[in-house]
């Protein structure tokens, strides 16, 4: 490890929020490891499980992994990886179609996006296709009347303010139909789009001018008319004093997840940070 990845090492602690935005942390036994990009994969009276990325620091790269959280405790009293590849893996999105459960992690360190059929009483993720041929960052999906699209950013400029739609083709993969430019570097999915009050809002991530990603989450109200997409800024949530990152948001049953991230040597990394800024004005 060199002197830049010894002083950015960090990591990212899970935690649900309620209303208010309390946070409430989800305690990990695992000291050699953390947890980022939860989805919730069930919810029950007492347990929610979720989906997130793993991240070892033996292994050094994402791998999808299957979280069991007590709801009294708030302690993980399970893990197991479901998905582990060659390439880092994050961002297990969940698609949910006629009660199967499909996941479409970001793999953009492959070259392109491929959608897992996934059992839950196997804890097996097999490949089910290839559904896009870009190197997509935290996609997810949208279905609007009987027309499913894809809203993702995707390398080599993932933290932009460049959010592309795609398309379905007659073959089944997606290809770029529209670009939206945002204002600000807000153009990153932070969890799949929720329905509030009959709209549909999208959680995007307010990314740092390119430097970094998942400084916090901006609820964007989304709509579609004569077959474009556009944005509308609804409001903005950060972290927690102790954290300077929050990048992903969830909710199913009246459940939300987030994650939030803190650096290990918090004063050494903001100096790096500033040293990169001055190098790059």
């Amino acid at each position: 490890m060199g002197l830049s990845d010894w002083i950015k090492r960090h990591r990212w602690d899970l935690a649900f929020v309620d209303e208010d935005w309390h946070f409430h942390f989800i305690r990990s036994p695992f000291k050699d490891r953390w947890f980022a990009d939860p989805f919730i994969l069930s919810v029950s009276k007492d347990q929610v499980v979720l989906l997130v990325e793993e991240f070892a620091y033996s292994v050094g790269r994402g791998r999808i992994a299957r979280l069991t959280v007590d709801r009294k405790s708030l302690v993980i009293t399970d893990m197991q990886i479901i998905l582990d590849l060659d390439t880092h893996l994050s961002f297990p999105f969940i698609v949910r179609d006629a009660g199967k459960v499909l996941i479409c992690p970001e793999n953009s360190a492959s070259g392109h996006s491929t959608v897992y059929s996934y059992e839950d009483a196997s804890r097996r993720a097999v490949p089910a296709a290839t559904v896009c041929d870009y190197p997509l960052t935290d996609a997810v999906s949208v279905c609007i009347g009987d027309a499913g699209f894809v809203l993702s950013t995707y390398i080599p400029n993932p933290n932009g303010k460049v959010l592309t739609v795609f398309a379905k083709g007659k073959d089944g993969r997606y290809s770029p139909m529209q670009e939206i430019v945002f204002d600000d570097y807000v153009a990153r999915n932070a969890g799949a789009v929720l329905l509030r009050n009959g709209e549909l809002i999208r959680p995007s991530q307010i990314c740092d001018g390119g430097f970094g990603y998942g400084l916090g989450i901006e609820f964007q109200k989304l709509c579609f008319h004569e077959g474009r997409f556009s944005f509308e800024a609804v409001e903005r949530r950060f972290p927690p004093e102790g954290y300077d990152g929050l990048h992903t948001y969830n909710e199913l049953d009246g459940i939300a997840v987030v994650d939030c991230r803190r650096y290990l040597r918090p004063v050494l990394r903001g100096i790096l940070h500033k040293i990169k800024e001055l190098i790059v004005k």
